[in-house]
């Protein structure tokens, strides 16, 4: 393909960029498997965390892409902001009742996120070249830790 058709497709980076954070957000909502709310905590526990692992690695390398050109780019950030919001929801859907109950409901929603982000993810699989298992174990584990606490 050639600059012109490129260009000529998109418009600019940023339409280039919409398209494939697009492209990106729909394969990962294909892959989602939502977690039943009805569950025993361990089932959802194991089945969230089974289903978010399988979704990272998914999504790895747009999310690395993204994040040198987010500083720059308003559509990255939106869609930043949009992946965050969606997180959290599928967070509270999982494990709502645990979240309403805990002493401080916001820090525990915001410490899940953290476990279950890309940058965690990132941090443990490429920068500690952590395998795929161990990264797993280790969502799995931290959340179990703060579900429970």
């Amino acid at each position: 393909m050639s600059t012109r058709t490129l260009w000529s497709s998109f418009g600019d980076m940023e339409g280039l960029l919409s398209a494939t954070v697009a492209y990106w957000a729909d394969l990962d909502v294909q892959l989602r498997t939502p977690v039943d709310p009805h569950l025993p905590l361990e089932d959802r526990l194991v089945r969230f965390c089974s289903d978010r692992s399988r979704r990272l690695v998914s999504i790895a390398p747009a999310a690395l892409a993204a994040s040198v050109h987010e500083p720059l780019s308003p559509v990255l950030q939106a869609d930043r902001a949009r992946h965050l919001t969606r997180t959290r929801t599928e967070l509270q859907e999982a494990f709502g009742g645990e979240i309403a109950s805990a002493a401080d409901p916001e820090a525990l929603l915001d410490a899940l996120t953290i476990t279950v982000s890309s940058e965690a993810w990132n941090l443990l699989h490429t920068r500690l070249n952590q395998a795929y298992d161990h990264c797993a174990r280790v969502m799995e584990f931290t959340m179990r830790s703060l579900l429970t606490a």
